[in-house]
């Protein structure tokens, strides 16, 4: 991480540095220098971002439970069997 930091600063001022000499490197550095910073933010936050995954993942569980126990296909088949069988043609 410490190394991440020291690359992340010397990006920095290598940019910085050449930002008014050759914009297409500052560019390059500027990419790299955002990289470096979203990783950064990445690994500063790994615990809450794998909280927050664990939990979507049980939603989407949930979610898949609560479908599997609706009764509404059920309900309509069994209305239908009715019409079709107990039907006032049938008695």
């Amino acid at each position: 991480m410490r190394a991440e930091i020291v690359s992340q600063t010397a990006a920095t001022k290598d940019a910085r540095a050449l930002a008014s000499a050759d914009t297409a490197a500052a560019d390059a550095l500027r990419k790299e220098h955002a990289e470096l910073s979203g990783r950064k933010t990445l690994h500063d936050n790994h615990a809450e971002l794998k909280r927050r995954i664990d939990i979507y993942q049980q939603i989407a569980k949930l979610q898949t439970a609560l479908k599997a126990c609706a009764t509404k296909d059920i309900s309509d088949r069994l209305a239908a069997w009715l019409r079709a069988h107990l039907s006032t043609e049938h008695n």
